[in-house]
């Protein structure tokens, strides 16, 4: 279906029920937003393949977990992903507990370690 819209830059899922993983690959797409706040099944795992222009991922269900893979997605700048247990960005997995580790290491100078 994304294939076959050469023109999306921005793509908005709400509520997709009966698939527990989506897997995309988008040439066009700048932005993705994912609300998977459903009573029934949802989406559990989104797989981004190749998004070569993906510039914003953001997550923004703060009640269920929404495990991300972005392989490709060189141009990725903003990253909003709320309540995730697993974000994995090329071969990097960083689990939740990760995050704040990550974020000194980024911030912090190197001599307060």
């Amino acid at each position: 279906m994304i294939a076959g819209s050469p023109s999306l830059e921005f793509l908005l899922i709400i509520r997709c029920t009966g698939a527990r993983r989506l897997r995309m690959n988008s040439f066009t797409l700048t932005t993705i937003a994912v609300d998977n706040h459903s009573p029934d099944p949802s989406i559990e795992e989104l797989v981004i393949e190749s998004a070569p222009h993906l510039q914003t991922l953001i997550h923004l269900d703060h009640n269920h977990d929404l495990h991300v893979a972005a392989l490709s997605v060189p141009k990725l700048d903003t990253l909003g992903c709320t309540n995730s247990t697993r974000l994995v960005l090329g071969s990097t997995d960083i689990r939740h507990h990760q995050v704040a580790d990550l974020l000194l290491q980024l911030f912090l100078p190197s001599s307060t370690f």
